[in-house]
């Protein structure tokens, strides 16, 4: 059997996402250390009634 067939059902964007994964966990395994850096925290969105709100008070 050769190694390339393994994966040969996969997409490429499959396979990239499975090495992204798969390396930022070994990573994290080894460096504990970054997981400040690599966490993403989600920011608040605001919606557009209260954007324009806040830019009519500014305004005035």
């Amino acid at each position: 059997m050769q190694g390339s067939r393994i994966y040969a059902g996969f997409t490429r964007l499959c396979k990239g996402l499975a090495v992204v994964l798969v390396g930022g966990y070994v990573l994290l395994q080894i460096f504990p250390s970054i997981l400040p850096y690599v966490v993403l925290i989600p920011s608040r969105k605001e919606n557009r009634k209260e954007k324009r709100e806040k830019e009519d008070e500014d305004i005035r």
